[in-house]
């Protein structure tokens, strides 16, 4: 059986706030303790919210593709 709680005012507000600080709902979980990541990011999509935090760069990776793709081979 499928419990499906409703989610409060103050849930809702402060899911809110998370988004907006670009929090993911891993980051989440410690503050929405009767909740699963599942759950949060349904909730985060039904409301249209957005997370994404700003792209990691593994800047070294980078440059041994780009080096590679030149023709030049860096390690």
């Amino acid at each position: 059986m499928k419990h499906n709680r409703l989610w409060t005012k103050e849930e809702e507000a402060a899911l809110e706030k998370m988004c907006a600080l670009h929090l993911t709902p891993d980051d989440m979980l410690p503050v929405f303790k009767c909740r699963t990541r599942d759950a949060i990011e349904r909730k985060i999509q039904r409301r249209k919210l957005k997370y994404l935090k700003e792209p990691e760069i593994d800047m070294e990776a980078f440059k041994k593709i780009m080096g590679s793709k030149n023709g030049i081979h860096r390690t």
